[in-house]
């Protein structure tokens, strides 16, 4: 991505990306306010796959598509624009840490996650202990709001406690093992699971353990943090514009509310959210490839930012539609609902802002 005028300008096989995305996302619509958790169409996830997203950031050699995560990023904010409930963001992060992880030995697995013929998920709000012994590994505890969890066919596990923190790859009959029940979140577009496991396995299911672990799990946790501030900052944009379109619309005392000096400046404080949200999203995905470090951290700043905008945004948007916009028969509480889960999951904002200030008084030391 480069800078033109100060701002930030996708090359242009990414702005084709992305208008394709819209196309075929528009077409799916946004959930229905009266049965959210019904979003998860399984036709909207076949064509999602015939079009090679889940791998758009593999490369060739591994099935994918061979493009940037800054690419996955631009579909996946279009994907918060109308609310997706289908795994593509797991699926694609998963597949595109495996491949990091794997060095080859785990291509086929990889392969299959970018097809779209199984869908992937990594745990990291994980109690799990991964145990060695003598060529097998131990690994058992519980996994809390994991991300499509409980229709998962692959499993990337932080386990952070045992001898050392380890990365542990969950796929085949191991997964089928674990019990997994869905959480009831208020945010009902998208499934998330406990999973609870206790099982052996072979020395080969490690992929990373100790420092490395460690180092892997921020990256990946950056990746998948990265992705929902792009979902959040395309979310908080379709709740602008939905609020805006109304603000176009609707009368009060023979006026367009959209007149009023009080929904302007609302609305024109959300515009400078958006924007920002945006850039802060486009800029973290883009430094995935130039500095980890530096990623790990900016994905901080941007998660914390556009998940803020996100619950902003949506909830203005409530209170521009007024009475009709707290109704469970509009679609307003969907875009609030998702903001707010997207905030806490993850890498809750408050750890990113801890992670942010932490690495700031770090380097001023």
């Amino acid at each position: 991505m480069t800078r033109a005028g100060g701002a930030f300008v996708p090359p242009p096989l990414r702005e084709e990306l992305t208008r394709a995305a819209r196309d075929v996302l528009a077409d799916a619509g946004i959930p229905s306010p009266s049965a959210p958790e019904r979003c998860a169409d399984p036709a909207l996830w076949r064509r999602v796959c015939e079009l090679g997203w889940p791998g758009i950031a593999v490369d060739e050699r591994r099935g994918g598509l061979g493009l940037t995560f800054a690419d996955l990023c631009a579909v996946l904010e279009e994907a918060g624009r109308v609310l997706l409930g289908v795994p593509l963001a797991d699926s694609a992060v998963c597949a595109a840490a495996l491949a990091r992880l794997g060095g080859g030995a785990n291509d086929d697995v990889v392969a299959s996650i970018a097809s779209g013929a199984t869908v992937g998920t990594i745990a990291f709000d994980s109690e799990m202990a991964a145990h060695p012994k003598r060529g097998w590994v131990r690994l058992s505890g519980t996994a809390r709001f994991v991300l499509h969890g409980a229709s998962a066919d692959v499993m990337l596990a932080y386990a952070p406690r045992g001898d050392d923190p380890a990365i542990v790859l969950l796929h085949g009959d191991v997964v089928a093992t674990a019990t997994r029940r869905r959480v009831a979140l208020t945010d009902r577009t998208r499934p998330v699971a406990l999973v609870t496991i206790d099982v052996d396995l072979p020395a080969s299911a490690v992929l990373a353990s100790g420092e490395r672990a460690v180092r892997e799990r921020d990256v990946m946790r950056a990746m998948r943090a990265t992705a929902l501030a792009a979902e959040s900052a395309g979310g908080a944009d379709a709740a602008l514009q939905m609020a805006t379109a109304y603000a176009k619309e609707r009368k009060q005392f023979g006026r367009l509310i959209g007149s009023f000096q009080a929904v302007k400046h609302k609305l024109a404080s959300v515009v400078a959210l958006v924007e920002h949200s945006l850039t802060a999203a486009r800029y973290a995905a883009g430094c995935l490839i130039e500095d980890e470090e530096d990623f790990v951290r900016r994905s901080a700043i941007a998660k914390a930012y556009c998940g803020d905008a996100f619950v902003r945004a949506s909830a203005d948007n409530i209170q521009v539609h007024g009475g009709i916009g707290f109704t469970w028969e509009h679609p307003a509480h969907l875009y609030f609902k998702r903001a707010v889960a997207n905030a806490e999951l993850v890498w809750r904002t408050v750890e990113c802002r801890e992670h942010v200030s932490a690495a700031l008084f770090h380097a001023r030391g």
